[in-house]
């Protein structure tokens, strides 16, 4: 992959889990403030459509780095349609994920204790997500070639 093909994937990948997270924390931060009750509801306005754009950020950015360019299926697949050098590729990336989404899950449990918050659906969806796209996204950063 040339450099300019990695720094462009370097840069979606970026996008992508930085839409995860604003999308994430605009959504709690008015999920966890009733905005409605104050006299700064439009704030809640604003937050709320920056989740949402966030959000349409996320999809774009997912759509773009790993669906378009079949990534997503191509560490989904069965390990029988891989040969050697592919699975020890796959392999490897299937366990620095796991400790990153580990650590990472593990922090964000943290935070919502020391907060005291109720985690809630949107944090589930997120965890399920990044499970699913990180061991692609750590062969796509290494310049990995399908």
């Amino acid at each position: 992959m040339s450099l300019s093909k990695l720094n462009k994937a370097r840069w979606g990948i970026g996008i992508n889990y930085f839409s995860v997270l604003l999308t994430f924390i605009l959504f709690e931060l008015v999920e966890k403030n009733n905005f409605d009750q104050t006299k700064y509801a439009y704030l809640g306005r604003i937050l709320a459509w920056g989740s949402l754009l966030g959000f349409v950020l996320w999809l774009i950015s997912f759509y773009k780095i790993y669906w378009k360019t079949k990534w997503w299926k191509y560490v989904h697949q069965s390990i029988k349609n891989l040969d050697e050098r592919e699975r020890q590729a796959v392999g490897e990336a299937v366990r620095k994920s796991y400790g990153y989404f580990t650590v990472l899950i593990l922090t964000a449990i943290w935070v919502f204790l020391i907060f005291k918050w109720n985690p809630d659906f949107i944090l589930f969806w997120i965890a399920l997500y990044i499970a699913h796209i990180l061991p692609a996204s750590i062969l796509k950063w290494q310049g990995y070639k399908i």
